[in-house]
């Protein structure tokens, strides 16, 4: 079985892997083709029109429908492109609308209408929204969001790409009234695959210990970076898997920051299981290891430093948010540059792979 030769070849432990635990998607070209929505950091300015937002709203089920919308954009020499499309609300949290009354999109374009645009090869795109009209800070949560994709970005090529929009949403049936928010673009995964010559396997029950290694060490510090505790790779919570060849390491690659102490969201509060009570508060959710492992991954996030703060001036947030967003990375280069920080905050409070394993 395919799943049994990747336990083997991997090393991976038995008593960790089902027998139906590995799945790979189909086997993908060698050439990715430039997806140019990807290619630029511009933000794009568009208009998003439905036949009718209230229904799309409404919709919001374990199987939600494709309801059709109009996308309209202007490209740099001032020509006007429209584009039919379909639109279903996605995600889990965020399209209850107890918690978001707008939840976050998947587009579904045609391929061949969008051919010579932005959405060139595009096909399933998920779009993050605002979540709530009111407040404003629901705006700001949208940048800071998409500044996370963006540091991670920087750190490494096997990370999501994301494209910021201001998009006005209009309601053909006239239920609602346009507005004007933030909103951004994430690469779909077999894209990120193909990009970088990898595939998109699902692995179920693997802990930490068996991917691969440095791009794991990355993915925890990254995490304790932005404060995320919202994830896990054993049940892929958060986080997809890829695999350069069937005999490799697979990477864990994260997505989805919002519930994170860098955005910190009214609605964000950590697991009861941990021992936080903000997710503002850092905890490092990779294992124990000596500290020298680490302190190669400290030494490429001081070396990034310079671009990473660089992200202020390409990310418009208001002088609150930029603030906050500042002095929680002050916190996290202050902490990485104390040896006795490092000791207490990734040796001390790391977690046993039993912990992971079990949930806590």
């Amino acid at each position: 079985m395919i799943g049994l030769l990747l336990m083997a070849m991997c090393s991976l432990k038995a008593s960790f892997i089902g027998e139906d635990s590995y799945q790979g998607d189909d086997t993908i070209s060698e050439e990715a083709p430039v997806k140019k929505l990807f290619t630029s950091v511009e933000p794009l300015k568009i208009t998003i029109q439905f036949e009718d937002l209230k229904k799309l709203k409404r919709d919001i089920g374990d199987n939600p429908s494709y309801h059709k919308a109009r996308l309209t954009y202007y490209e740099p020499d001032s020509a006007h492109v429209a584009l039919n499309i379909k639109v279903k609300a996605r995600g889990i949290y965020r399209k209850d609308p107890a918690h978001c009354n707008f939840p976050p999109l998947k587009l579904n374009f045609k391929k061949r209408e969008v051919e010579n645009t932005v959405f060139a090869g595009q096909d399933k795109i998920k779009l993050v929204t605002h979540c709530r009209k009111r407040p404003a800070e629901f705006n700001q949560y949208v940048l800071k969001e998409y500044m996370a994709y963006r540091i991670y970005n920087i750190l490494t090529e096997r990370s999501f790409r994301v494209r910021l929009a201001e998009i006005t949403y209009i309601d053909s049936s006239g239920k609602y009234n346009p507005i004007t928010r933030n909103g951004f673009f994430i690469e779909d995964t077999k894209d990120l695959a193909q990009r970088i010559g990898f595939t998109h396997v699902k692995i179920n029950n693997i802990p930490q210990e068996y991917v691969d290694f440095f791009y794991q060490d990355l993915l925890t510090v990254f995490q304790y970076m932005i404060g995320n505790t919202d994830w896990s790779v054993p049940v892929r919570h958060n986080i997809k898997l890829l695999m350069e060849k069937p005999d490799h390491r697979p990477v864990a690659v994260p997505y989805d920051f919002d519930w994170t102490g860098l955005v910190n969201p009214v609605y964000a509060k950590p697991s009861k299981k941990l021992d936080i009570s903000s997710v503002e508060e850092r905890l490092f959710r990779g294992y124990e290891k000596n500290p020298d492992d680490y302190y190669r991954i400290f030494e490429l996030f001081q070396e990034k430093k310079p671009e990473i703060y660089s992200l202020f001036e390409e990310v418009k947030l208001d002088k609150k948010h930029q603030k906050m967003v500042k002095n929680y990375l002050d916190d996290f280069f202050r902490i990485i540059s104390d040896e006795k920080m490092v000791i207490r905050e990734f040796v001390t409070k790391a977690r046993s792979p039993n912990e992971e394993y079990w949930g806590k």
